[in-house]
């Protein structure tokens, strides 16, 4: 891994420098005023002051004729000096403690009236002071995510700035922040940035978002606030943003139709979960609607809330955000920064001044974050530290104390986080699949605040005659009115206490509150006797604070109460220094925060005076909340409040507050409607909420008492409360259209009410006093959702948990459907349009279908009917039979005439005599005459007229918009005609195609554009122009535009809209020339008064956000379509050469373009030109008659290959009107060769293989790679990497194109290639693809399909693209789907904002015909002749097992035997074996090397790497680190298994001599060899080594008198030490009785060594193979015997399982002979050598002897065949 620290050196330099100069300074007179920096206090001289001022002093900060400097002043200047200032030359910035700003000042200014202005010093703004701690010790990484956050002088040009930036070496990111005075960049030497003089801070940021991973309704004092007795709120009308991870429209019921979606990603639980605690409906369990069950929910990604914050007001007065999530890093490292993040939030609260943002404070509350002690200082950095943001902890959910993980404060700057806390434990809220579940988190208290403040902003409409209030009120009455939880006073763990929202929404109510943005001002308030406490808090929204101040406190104003006496309180303030964080707080004047708080405890009765005071405030007046808040002596049931349904048995939570006589224990009492009842007589004194099992009585008028022992406090809920049981619901559909619910008896009900879900609320629909109750009339296709409750009188119970049901099918037998005819559907007349082929008249017959519900057909007769309009219905009478479930189509006789353009709503329906089921009797339908007048051109459609609506049927006529319609080929495609504010191009309608929600499968869908263009005449030039925005759209098929003459001919392609598209969230012109479409294709088309446009769109999610700035969205925004005529056209038609494929269009090439003239008439003397970065070339066409003329330019270009060209061309004609086809300009290709020769593997050693790579914020080199995952190319030392040593960049998309590829002559081409990728797998992810271009790259498509190939594709949503990281090499593999022409491949990578990782290697990449890898059993005795120079394929059912390139060599018939293995991986020699082997058998061993291929699946390479068991043994890291294991022994041994291999010899070819090429569902291993064998595939060879470079040819023990030999043969000796020899007496355990030093060269070499103390009995020898690194192996064993003779002979496999046997002996064999068990003879052999193999085939199984003669003696051996 690469790590540099950024910026250390300088940084202690600088300290060292300010340390001396502070000194120095503080030597003068007067003590300085330093300037209060994060990184420390500057003492600046008061050089004005001082009269030490050199204007020289100042070079270093000179930038454009100014001079950034940090200027200090004796007092704060006021407004009209600030602006006096201006005028003068000085313009003011940032503000910092100590009376300090950084500043412009411009060279012409008179430094000599500086101390007019109070200036006491000017001083170039020292670089440490710039630099925060985080940049300061940044040491960049290969896994970094980060970025410098730049703050520059704000009013400069921001193009300018990024242009000086980019000059000091800075590399730009591009963010959704676009927070004034700021750029992101990737972190450089900060130094070198800092030292840029308008920067006045560097710092480093994180950008990356991620969540923190019967609610609380009656603890947090909702209850009341929903209470219909009380407030009755519901957040109905009231917008609220939740920023998550989910698509919250179709996530769960409890949402339905109250969510405005904008996120593009799949649901998931953490957004769900989050948004139910807000919001939740409660619609399919009342019990767990969420704090604001009504309220409106804006749905987006995270972060996307907060920036897209000004658009969410502005279009639906969003008023509040909840944001459980942070960009902060893990643990320590993040908490309690005031960053850019903070700026950015705070700077937009004060300009939307009535959005608050909930913050959740985050879980780090278990870390210990030194210098504090355990806990304390954990609030996460970024939005969670921001001073006018509401941040939110956690408390349990049982008794008020803080959650474990919640985090705690102080801030870095000793401000309060967080400034309340909520339940965030065990929280059960709603969950996928319409569930709810449980989960924990300051995630899941946030969410409660910001539904409470919901509910408070309606609360204050209400008030206010529809006024929103400012969030500033909001967050003040929601903190004072907190109930004070630990310390007493705000504390770093609770902050004000635990949110209490009655009391927040009672303030707003009484007036508790002032408003203003006076100073010095009093206001006076009258407290009552008898309370036990009052609290007055003042607040106010912060201007935003520079990152790099030591406080971020700006307007610094002082709270102060008058109590009668009189006596002055100050607010309560904490000491942040480590030590003292959870100390008490105590009264003093607070310089820190913007929330001070005053707390009287006792006040006496009397009038109390608010005091606001300014201490300090930079920037002039601040406006300024002040409210207070008296707690009463006495007890407040909090719940149940009054107007709740509780079911008897449950266990439900009584909850109230108490002040006074706090020692005293309580009582608890009930009251049922009859009496008071004892719960409880001593409960705790500090209790403050009970568990209660509700009783069983039935009764409209509960309460609850909550009583002080010996004492006169008491109360009970403010109403009554029900308590009445909850039916459980079964819902069944007896037949189509009709749902039957059926519930058991619930004691005290006398009827039930029925409940459907109507738009987003469940409704009473019918009440009955049965047990069961039909629906009636309902859509078969629809889903409904039903519920029960029990009602006795007045009394009305909880509704039962909802059932959802289709009701599409059924059996009808009940007796309800006798009789029963069900109106099915007006299937014609439909909407049409005037002067199409298709067109409504004056005589339309109205076809009616309906079906018979009845199980029995239907007899007699029964009438029909229809209306429109309020015309005069039209009754028909019919007696067709109708069998049972069947329908039947009425064509009524009486016509109706519709030829009239308008809107008519038709009414069908039918009568039958018996049927009285009456609501499913009738239909409707609303269709269009659309009026298609005739069009004067030019005609241009905006969509301004367009209804704000959004379509997902098919629809002809848009409402607003008659010549607009949509279609959609699935329940997905959507347009709309407004999405938010910015999405068009001009005025606030434009038409958005998408596809909502998301979903992997590809989905499209059309907008269609009609135009009566019947006065056309021929000849006339028509042109179609419009604008369409990029929200991220891929090269899908359908994406494009098509055109037809009129709506009876087939659409003709006229557009490509991917191939065009401008930027991510830019617009791009397109011009499509109508007449060149029509006229070319085969017949033309005319144009007519049904000339029909199609823009197509097809993509998997939808559009969001108007100005993306990273690709996570779908779909196109279309505006401004423009239909004109084109008068004298001549336009440039095409270039003709140089091709822009750059398909082998090197060398000399003609520069030629057709040119086409529309026009009837003759051009003469037009000038036609081109440029290829030169000077233009200009050349005189003489004459230009009507249509195309191709002009070659009189001179060639020479163009280099492999290069990059841009031309332009371009025609000029005066009298030409029509100039959006007068050029071709940015005509870019880039020359390549043509690979015509396969198979084609390039392995990038030598060169970059002619690929190329481009693209934005580009990565790509080629290279060797040396990062900590990518650290090596798969095959050699090169391969193309996205950056050689460090990650990917953000934003990043880029493309590594391939050289041209003419696959014309392949019957089904593969591409494999060696592959490594480590991306960002979240939400949004990092991805990779590759794509393929059939045209030379004028389009893309994506290649292959999601998980089809071998490692392909595996986005876990379905996409075809890369995520999921494979971060060893691999192969990956699929089909190319053409063989036409010249094809180009390119790889892709793209990146988000935010957190990188090293992203993607390739190499090896191999194109082939196909032809797979065989992977059945084993097959032995594949034959054919080897011979030449060619590659010989030994296949096994077609599919490939080994190839052989002789080389030249003939070896005669060579046999090939192949072993794949199915079980678990084998071990042998101390490593793992690939579960394959072939052994290859040539009639002639070749003398010189052979080249082999040896096949083997990705599968089998898998199961290697996964091996386990064996824990000495070694694997490959990834299949590249493979060699080959040769084993040459007797054919016996040559088989599938290692076990048998005793006699012969190993051998290891290296992983650098074996070449692991990637082939379609596997690899091939290629080697070279000159003599066959046994052959495995492993990391190291024999013993395990990685690899043992020595091939040990031979190893014999010979016996001798009273002595033995030891005699060796090796090659290939690199590395090796020394050969010790090990001797053992039972084969076991070996004592070394020698070594000998190793000769170490390439040749053979000869060993030997002598035992010359030989045991009596068995001796086993081996040899010990030690390399230079203390690596060895070991040597096959020999055995010699010094007791009797027949030990010198062995037999194996004894058993005989095979019917062959193998002999060996020390000494040579003569003979044999085979006796049976009785001693008949069975046959005899003759034996040569030490070793021979017999053949005992046809021998039955049995007992034999073996006679073995040797050295004139005979041995006899007892053998068993099996």
């Amino acid at each position: 891994m690469k790590i540099f620290n950024t910026c250390l050196i300088t940084m202690f330099f600088l300290l060292g420098f300010v340390q001396i100069f502070a000194q120095v300074n503080s030597q003068g007179n007067a003590i300085d005023v330093p300037v209060r920096f994060a990184a420390g206090n500057f003492i600046t001289g008061n050089n004005i002051e001082h009269r030490q001022f050199l204007e020289t002093d100042l070079q270093t900060a000179s930038f454009n004729n100014e001079y950034f400097v940090l200027i200090q002043f004796s007092k704060l200047p006021s407004i009209a000096t600030i602006k006096e200032l201006k005028n003068s030359g000085i313009e003011l910035d940032n503000w910092y403690p100590g009376n300090a700003y950084f500043a412009a000042i411009k060279k012409s200014f008179n430094f000599s009236l500086a101390p007019d202005f109070s200036i006491v010093s000017i001083n170039p703004l020292p670089s440490v002071y710039k630099i925060d701690a985080g940049a300061a010790a940044f040491k960049q990484n290969s896994n970094s995510e980060k970025v410098f956050a730049v703050n520059y002088f704000s009013a400069l040009d921001k193009n300018m700035v990024i242009a000086e930036l980019q000059k000091a070496g800075a590399e730009i990111v591009v963010s959704k922040f676009n927070a004034p005075g700021t750029i992101f960049i990737k972190p450089v030497n900060c130094n070198t940035i800092a030292a840029l003089p308008f920067v006045n801070s560097v710092s480093l940021q994180s950008l990356t978002d991620k969540p923190l991973n019967y609610k609380s309704i009656g603890r947090h004092g909702i209850s009341s606030l929903l209470s219909p007795l009380a407030y009755n709120l519901s957040g109905k009308n009231i917008v609220t943003g939740i920023g998550d991870n989910s698509e919250l429209a179709t996530a769960h019921v409890d949402f339905t139709g109250r969510v405005i979606s904008r996120v593009s990603f799949p649901i998931s639980f953490h957004g769900i979960h989050v948004t139910g605690t807000v919001a939740g409906g409660g619609l399919l369990d009342p019990k767990n609607r969420g704090m604001a069950p009504r309220a409106t929910i804006v749905g987006q990604y995270l972060s996307d809330i907060i920036t897209n914050t000004p658009i969410y007001f502005t279009d639906y007065n969003m008023i509040a955000t909840n944001n459980s999530y942070t960009a902060a890093d893990d643990s320590c490292a993040g908490v309690g920064v005031y960053d850019i993040l903070s700026n950015y939030t705070d700077n937009q609260m004060r300009q939307y001044d009535k959005v608050l943002h909930v913050v959740s404070a985050g879980n780090d509350g278990l870390n210990t974050c030194s210098p504090f002690p355990n806990f304390m200082g954990t609030v996460k950095s970024g939005y969670q530290t921001a001073k006018n943001v509401l941040t939110v902890g956690a408390i349990t959910d049982s008794v008020d104390v803080i959650a474990g993980f919640s985090s705690r404060g102080p801030v870095n700057d000793g401000r309060i986080k967080p400034e309340i806390v909520a339940t965030g434990v065990n929280i059960f809220s709603t969950r996928q699949n319409n569930t709810y579940g449980y989960n924990s988190g300051t995630s899941m208290s946030g969410p409660i605040v910001a539904g409470a403040v919901t509910l408070l902003n309606e609360a204050y409409r209400k008030a206010n005659s529809g006024q929103l209030p400012i969030a500033a009120l909001i967050k003040t009455v929601l903190c004072n009115s907190a109930e004070d939880l630990g310390n007493t006073g705000p504390d770093y763990t609770y902050g004000f206490g635990s949110l209490n929202a009655r009391r927040a929404a009672d303030a707003i109510e009484n007036n508790h509150y002032i408003i203003s943005n006076s100073t010095a001002s009093v206001n006076s308030i009258t407290v009552p006797a008898n309370v036990r406490r009052l609290k007055v808090m003042l607040y106010w929204a912060d201007t935003a604070a520079a990152p790099n101040a030591a406080t971020t406190l700006i307007s610094d104003l002082d709270l102060t109460v008058t109590a009668p006496g009189p006596v002055t309180h100050q607010p309560l303030i904490l000491d942040a220094t480590a030590a003292n964080v959870n100390n008490l707080a105590a009264e003093g004047a607070d310089h820190v925060n913007n929330i001070e708080q005053v707390v009287i405890d006792n006040p006496v009765a009397g009038n109390y005076d608010i005091h606001v005071n300014a201490f300090s405030l930079p920037y002039g007046q601040q406006q300024y909340v002040v409210t207070w808040q008296m707690d009463m002596n006495g007890v407040t049931v909090e719940y149940p409040y009054g107007g709740e349904t509780l079911v008897p048995g449950e266990t439900e939570v009584i909850r109230w507050n108490a002040y006074g006589d706090e020692s005293n224990t309580f009582t608890l009492q009930y009251f049922d409607g009859t009496s008071w009842n004892l719960i409880d007589n001593n409960v705790a004194a500090n209790a403050t909420s009970y568990e209660w099992i509700v009783p069983a009585t039935v009764s409209n008028d509960y309460r609850v008492r909550v009583s002080r022992n010996s004492s006169a406090y008491t109360d009970e809920s403010d109403f009554n409360f029900k308590v009445i049981g909850q039916p459980v619901v079964t819902a069944t559909v007896p037949c189509e259209g009709y749902v039957q619910l059926s519930w058991p008896t619930i004691t005290g009900a006398t009827s039930y009410d029925i409940w459907q879900l109507q738009l987003d609320t469940m409704a009473i629909i019918g009440n009955t006093t049965s047990l069961n109750y039909l629906v009636p009339g309902l859509k078969s296709t629809t889903t409904y959702w039903f519920g029960v409750s029990a009602k006795n009188g007045t009394l009305d119970g909880r509704r039962s948990v909802s059932k959802s049901v289709l009701p599409a099918t059924g059996v009808c037998t009940l007796s309800d459907f006798d009789n029963n005819f069900k109106a099915v559907s007006i299937d014609s007349p439909v909407t049409k349009r005037q002067f199409t082929s298709s067109v409504l008249t004056s005589s339309e017959k109205i076809r009616f279908t309906i079906k018979n519900l009845d199980d029995v057909a239907s007899s007699g007769s029964y009438d029909l009917y229809y209306q429109i309009n309020n015309n005069p219905l039209v009754m028909e009478t019919n007696s067709i039979v109708v069998n049972s479930l069947a329908t039947y189509q009425y064509t009524f006789t009486t016509t109706a005439n519709l030829s009239v353009p308008g809107i008519y709503t038709i009414k069908a329906w039918v009568k039958r005599s018996g049927d009285t089921q009456i609501l499913d009797d009738t239909v409707m339908i609303t269709i269009k005459n659309l009026a298609n007048p005739l069009l004067t051109l030019p005609v241009s459609d905006g969509f301004e007229t367009a209804i704000d609506k959004s379509y997902t049927t098919n629809t002809i006529g848009l409402d607003g918009d008659d010549k607009v319609d949509f279609k959609t080929n699935s329940i997905r495609g959507r347009a709309r005609s407004f999405v938010n504010t910015g999405f068009a191009l001009n005025g606030i309608r434009a038409m958005t195609l998408d596809q909502f929600p998301y979903n992997a499968a590809l989905t499209t869908d059309s907008l269609l554009m009609a135009y009566n263009l019947a006065n056309y005449v021929s000849g006339q030039q028509l042109r179609l122009d419009f604008y369409y925005k990029n929200h991220g759209q891929e090269n899908n098929p359908n994406n494009k535009v098509w055109i037809r003459g009129d709506d009876t001919k087939p659409w003709i392609f006229a557009y490509n809209l991917v191939a065009n598209q401008g930027a991510l969230g830019q617009w791009k012109h397109a011009v499509i020339n109508i007449n060149d479409v029509l006229d070319t294709v085969l017949p033309a088309q005319l144009i007519s008064s049904s000339f029909q446009i199609k823009f197509g769109q097809q993509a998997n999610t939808s559009a969001n956000v108007p100005y993306p700035y990273i690709d996570q969205d779908d779909g196109y925004t279309f505006d401004d379509v423009t239909i004109k005529e084109a008068a004298n056209d001549i336009g440039i038609l095409n270039i003709v050469s140089p091709s822009v494929t750059g398909c082998g269009n090197y060398g000399t090439q003609a520069v030629s373009v057709n040119i086409k003239n529309y026009s009837a008439s003759t051009f003469t003397n037009v000038p036609v030109y081109y440029s290829n970065g030169a000077a233009p070339v200009m050349e005189i066409i003489p004459s230009l008659p009507p249509g195309i003329t191709l002009h070659t330019f009189a001179l060639p270009e020479n163009l280099l290959i492999n290069t990059d060209y841009s031309f332009g061309f371009w025609v000029h004609e005066p009298s030409d009107t029509y100039n959006d086809n007068d050029s071709i300009l940015n005509y870019t290709f880039h020359t390549s060769s043509v690979v015509n020769t396969f198979p084609y593997l390039e392995g990038f050693e030598n060169n970059d293989g002619g690929w190329y790579a481009k693209g934005s914020n580009n990565s790509w080199q080629w290279g060797t790679p040396a990062k900590t995952v990518i650290n090596k190319a798969a095959n050699g030392s090169k391969a193309w990497v996205t950056s050689l040593t460090g990650n990917y960049k953000n934003n990043e998309l880029s493309y590594l194109y391939s050289p041209c590829f003419n696959l014309s002559g392949m019957t089904q081409p593969v591409l494999s290639f060696s592959h490594i990728f480590q991306l960002e797998d979240a939400t949004p992810a990092d991805y990779n693809w590759i794509e393929y271009s059939d045209n030379g790259g004028v389009t893309w498509t994506r290649l292959g399909l999601n998980n089809v190939g071998t490692n392909w594709f595996n986005d876990p949503t379905g996409k075809k693209q890369w995520r999921t990281s494979m971060p060893t090499w691999h192969v990956a593999s699929t089909d190319i789907p053409t063989t036409t022409g010249n094809v180009r491949f390119r790889f892709v990578m793209a990146s988000d904002l935010g957190f990188n990782l090293e992203g993607v290697g390739i190499d090896d990449i191999h194109i082939f015909d196909k032809a797979l890898i065989y992977t059945g059993t084993q097959v032995t005795g594949i034959s054919q002749s080897v011979s030449g120079s060619s590659w010989i394929h030994f296949t096994a059912g077609g599919k490939r097992v080994a190839s052989i390139n002789a080389n030249g060599a003939n070896m005669g018939n060579t046999t090939v035997d192949v072993y794949p293995y199915a079980g678990t991986v084998r071990t042998k020699n101390g490593q793992y074996y690939l579960n394959r082997n072939i052994v290859i058998r040539p009639t002639v061993q070749p003398g010189t090397d052979v080249s082999v291929r040896f096949y083997f699946t990705d599968a089998e390479a898998k199961s290697l790497l996964a091996a386990t068991g064996c824990g000495t043994c070694t694997k490959p890291v990834d299949p590249y680190d493979l060699g080959v294991t040769k084993y040459s022994g007797i054919a016996l041994e040559e088989d599938g298994t290692l076990d048998n291999n005793y006699l012969g010899n190993y051998s290891f070819i290296l992983p650098a001599n074996t070449a692991i090429i990637p082939y379609d569902n596997g690899y091939y291993a290629q080697f070279n060899v000159n003599n066959f064998s046994e052959f495995w595939l492993n990391d190291g060879g024999i013993g395990g080594i990685h690899p043992l470079p020595i091939t040990l040819l031979s190893f014999d023990a010979i016996k001798q008198i009273n002595k033995v030999l030891l005699q060796w043969t090796t090659e290939n000796e690199l590395y090796a030490d020394k050969y010790i020899v090990e001797k053992s007496t039972d084969g076991i355990n070996y004592n070394s009785i020698g070594f000998v030093s190793a000769i170490n060269n390439h040749s053979k070499n000869n060993y030997i060594q002598y035992d010359l103390h030989p045991f009596a009995g068995l001796n086993f020898y081996r040899l010990k193979m030690q390399d230079k690194d203390g690596s060895f192996s070991y040597s096959p064993i020999r055995t010699v015997n010094f007791n009797n003779a027949d030990a010198d002979i062995s037999i194996y496999p004894n058993p005989v399982t095979n019917a062959t046997i193998l002999i060996t002996s020390t000494g040579k064999l003569s003979s044999a002979i085979l006796f049976d068990a009785a001693g008949k003879w069975i046959r005899s052999f003759v034996l040569k050598g030490t070793i021979t193999e017999l053949d005992l085939s046809g021998i039955a199984k049995g007992f034999y002897q073996l006679k073995i003669l040797k050295d004139n003696t005979t041995h006899t051996k007892k053998i068993v065949i099996q």
